[in-house]
């Protein structure tokens, strides 16, 4: 009877580490499978600054980054990009990026590491970083990390439309250790475009009316800021030379 028990008590304890053991094993299963169905690398668009005035002289910049911190494992070896830019903004300059690059500690190839500052069909195509895979053959390339390929900087012109916009990344191919294109998520974070604040200098208000360059008389969009400041001049003048005639009748 004691031998019964005792095999009794074997076996459901052995049943119990086999549900547990069961259980773990569907439990890791189903977080590998999420992994592989959600692990993608990332590529976005992020403007430093969140709000943009559309005063068309202040220059605002957009870096591009990528993300590879969600699948740690792959080597990238390079990545090619195309950017749908508002009609509204004008490109200024584009450059590599001189801190957080990407591809930092790695030897480029040479005529395939070049960033677009030329619009064309609305977008700037010719976008590319490769490292040199001549001389370091395949799987040589930065893995599980975050940072930027390239830099681009912008005006936003006068009669921009206010209001939230964002770039946007097409045509895009980052490629693995064996220069396989990798599934990528695309993130454009917006921005906001917003009218230069009203205020003027007063002496440069002065100095345009009294040029006699019509400029009281011809205020187109790019003049109006200034045309309401001169306004606004030459009544506070007409005011005070009204309450100093007052003032002098009271004597």
């Amino acid at each position: 009877m004691q031998n019964f028990i005792i095999s009794h008590v074997l076996l459901n304890s052995m049943e119990k580490k086999k549900s547990l053991l069961l259980f773990l094993s569907l439990i890791v299963a189903f977080v590998l499978i999420l992994t592989f169905v959600s692990a993608n690398v990332i590529i976005k668009s992020v403007p430093v600054q969140s709000r943009w005035v559309a005063d068309g002289t202040t220059e605002y910049r957009m870096d591009v980054y990528l993300d590879t911190t969600s699948e740690p494992l792959e080597i990238i070896t390079g990545a090619e990009w195309e950017i749908a830019v508002p009609s509204f903004l004008t490109v200024t300059r584009a450059e590599l990026p001189a801190q957080n690059d990407f591809f930092e500690g790695f030897s480029m190839a040479p005529g395939w590491n070049r960033v677009d500052s030329t619009v064309s069909g609305g977008e700037l195509t010719d976008n590319v970083r490769l490292v040199d895979l001549t001389i370091n053959g395949f799987n040589y390339g930065p893995s599980n990390r975050e940072g930027i390929l390239g830099s681009y900087w912008f005006t936003v012109n006068t009669n921009a439309p206010l209001g939230v916009t964002n770039f946007g990344l097409n045509g895009l191919y980052v490629y693995d250790g064996n220069a396989d294109p990798l599934a990528t998520t695309i993130e454009d974070i917006p921005f906001n475009i917003i009218s230069p604040p009203f205020y003027a200098d007063s002496s440069k208000i002065l100095n345009r009316i009294f040029k006699g360059n019509n400029f009281m008389f011809s205020p187109d969009e790019n003049n109006k800021p200034w045309f309401i400041g001169a306004i606004i001049v030459i009544v506070l003048i007409i005011v005070v030379i009204i309450l100093h005639v007052k003032h002098k009748h009271r004597r």
